[in-house]
C-alpha cells in the first residue's frame, strides 16, 4: 500500500472518530432529512420611503424537530438595532404576521423565531451589515393547508416599521 492510501485511510478514520464524537458541532436529531428555503432581500415600500438600499440573503432550514434561519444584509443604519423576524406571509402580501409555532400563543421565542445577533434584536456593523440567526426546537409548517406556513423574513426598523423582506423559496 502506498503512502497516499494510508494517510488517506488515517484521515479518514479520524473524521470518522470526531463524527461519532460530535466534535463538528451538534446538530438536529432529523439533520438529514432537510428542506432548505432562500430568499433574496428587498425594501419594502417603507424602507424605500425611509430612504433604505437594502441587500442580502436569508436562508431556512428545516428539520424534523428545528428550524434554523440565517440573515445576511446589508444598507442598515448602524445607528439602529433592527427587529427581524420568521413571517406566515409573502413579501408581496406586506409578511403578514410573525410566524408562529402555536398559533396565538406567546408573542415571543420559544414560540416565534427571532432572527438576532445582540440579544433580541438585529444589530448591524459600523458599514451597515448585520449577520444573525434564530433557531427553533420545533418544525416550522411549510405546506400546512389548515394552519400558516413560514412565508418570509421581515426586518423592523424600532417601533415596528418593516423595512425590507425576503421570501423564502
Amino acid at each position: 500500500m502506498s503512502n497516499q492510501v494510508r494517510r488517506f485511510y488515517r484521515v479518514s478514520a479520524i473524521f470518522g472518530l470526531f463524527a461519532l464524537m460530535g466534535l463538528f458541532g451538534a446538530v438536529p436529531a432529523g439533520a438529514g432529512n432537510s428542506a432548505r428555503f432562500h430568499g433574496t432581500f428587498t425594501e419594502t415600500p417603507a424602507g424605500a420611503e425611509l430612504g433604505y438600499d437594502i441587500h442580502g440573503s436569508a436562508k431556512m432550514t428545516v428539520w424534523t424537530d428545528a428550524t434554523a434561519v440565517k440573515v445576511n444584509v446589508s444598507g442598515l443604519d448602524p445607528a439602529k438595532a433592527y427587529g427581524s423576524h420568521l413571517h406566515n406571509g409573502t413579501c408581496a402580501s406586506g409578511g403578514g404576521g410573525h410566524y408562529q409555532d402555536d398559533e396565538g400563543g406567546d408573542i415571543e421565542p420559544p414560540n416565534e423565531l427571532w432572527i438576532t445577533n445582540s440579544g433580541t434584536t438585529l444589530s448591524p456593523n459600523p458599514g451597515g451589515v448585520g449577520h444573525g440567526g434564530g433557531s427553533a426546537d420545533w418544525a416550522a409548517r411549510v405546506t400546512s393547508t389548515t394552519q400558516t406556513n413560514a412565508r418570509s423574513v421581515v426586518i423592523h426598523e424600532p417601533g415596528g416599521t418593516r423595512i425590507a423582506c425576503a421570501d423564502l423559496t
